[in-house]
């Protein structure tokens, strides 16, 4: 090859290779789904109002029913976080006890069989709740993320979060797609 091909094509392909590594630094760099909806759950469950003497004085604890590996990363992610100046400790929910040991419980997709069964348990307890599946909200959960138009977004059950004596300020409310708004 000749020096005049080296001195035309050269920069071309140098900027093709820096743009091709940006896209794959760009996609690495994006965050997750799940480690979304990770600090949707820590900031959500901030927002609401909670009925007095229902949080711990030190601790807030988050359950995972379902999915260990989202338990691992929110470990992870709140290691060094807090909700209302409380250390926030995640675990693993396998029983109905340990359910009530949980300030806000995040369900997996699970059979709906298994979910109705538990939050049966916790109908009227101020224990939030977080799902990601299509139809969670209606069957009872507090708070559903779901994607459109490529974008993670939640719905709120509003009348499941009053049984529960939650309360979500309107300012949240306005982000969230309604459920059942009177």
């Amino acid at each position: 090859m000749n020096f005049s091909f080296w001195r035309i094509k050269f920069p071309s392909i140098v900027t093709a290779w820096i743009f091709l590594l940006s896209l794959q630094l760009n996609y690495y760099a994006q965050p997750k789904e799940k480690e979304i909806h990770a600090v949707l759950i820590n900031k959500i469950s901030s927002y609401l109002v909670w009925p007095e003497n229902t949080l711990d004085d030190t601790v807030f604890n988050i359950g995972v029913y379902g999915d260990d590996k989202f338990g691992k990363l929110l470990d992870e992610l709140f290691k060094e976080r807090q909700v209302f100046n409380k250390e926030i400790k995640v675990k693993k929910v396998r029983s109905s006890a340990d359910l009530l040991k949980c300030n806000s419980v995040f369900f997996a997709e699970i059979p709906k069989a298994d979910l109705l069964e538990m939050l049966i348990k916790i109908v009227n307890k101020p224990i939030l709740t977080f799902g990601n599946s299509k139809g969670y909200s209606k069957l009872g959960i507090h708070v559903n993320f779901y994607i459109s138009e490529n974008r993670i977004r939640f719905e709120i059950n509003e009348d499941a979060l009053k049984r529960s004596g939650l309360y979500a300020p309107p300012s949240l409310l306005k982000l969230a797609e309604p459920m059942n708004r009177n």
